[in-house]
């Protein structure tokens, strides 16, 4: 399915596969899931971030019950998630079998699809930029705090501000001292792994760093700030 409709130069390809899926079809809350409209719901959204970030190339987006190790994609408490393959291909997640999904893809999906498409022009930006901890920290800060603040509408985040200033500036210090290694771990340093850091310490850290670069320079578009390298952020940054 191709969808063109104001997005100027942009190739979008859908994937609605969740609408055959066994999980979602003998689903109890199916007829709920339904009044959303969720390929209509998804596809102007993506239309809206797709134009506002500028994007003008292929891209493929598509809605799953995920299986296998794409279930770890999903935030429990939320029943939702989502992730961005490099800069082409973008998967949400739902689970069809918890009940509060429906209020959670009301509040959050929309933002959600924001946050990955994020990814994707950052992707694009630097398609060989190494994974350190840093570029990781802008990659999420500069996603969570788009979302967060999509259409100047401001709603805060679970994972954008899980930690108290204090937090941010000791989780700083820490990020500095393996800021540029490649073996820094992931699942620590978002997702509390071993309670190392506390519970998605890498998005607000992130967030927070992002949000006093837009700070410094407020005219400053989100679809300009995805193409500003990691060293250039975090230059003008500073906790005190």
């Amino acid at each position: 399915m191709e969808q063109n409709e104001g997005l100027s130069k942009s190739r979008i390809k859908f994937n609605y596969e969740f609408l055959n899926d066994p999980r979602y079809l003998n689903s109890n809350i199916k007829g709920k899931i339904d009044l959303l409209n969720l390929p209509d719901k998804i596809t102007k959204q993506t239309g809206k971030v797709i134009n506002d970030l500028g994007i003008e190339y292929p891209l493929s987006i598509g809605l799953y019950v995920p299986t296998g190790y794409e279930k770890l994609s999903i935030i429990p408490s939320l029943g939702i998630g989502g992730k961005a393959i490099r800069d082409k291909e973008i998967r949400l997640f739902f689970d069809p079998d918890l009940d509060q999904v429906v209020e959670n893809i009301k509040k959050h999906q929309s933002r959600q699809i924001a946050h990955e498409i994020n990814h994707i022009a950052r992707f694009h930006a630097f398609p060989t930029e190494k994974k350190t901890l840093l570029n990781s920290l802008i990659f999420e800060g500069l996603a969570t705090f788009y979302e967060e603040n999509l259409g100047g509408v401001y709603q805060a985040t679970p994972w954008g501000t899980a930690l108290t200033y204090e937090q941010i500036k000791d989780e700083w210090q820490k990020a500095t001292e393996q800021s540029t290694s490649p073996d820094y771990n992931h699942r620590q340093w978002f997702f509390g792994a071993e309670k190392e850091h506390p519970v998605w310490t890498g998005y607000s850290l992130g967030n927070e760093i992002i949000k006093q670069y837009k700070g410094l320079h407020p005219t400053i578009e989100m679809r300009e700030m995805v193409k500003i390298p990691t060293e250039e952020i975090v230059h003008e940054v500073k906790f005190a």
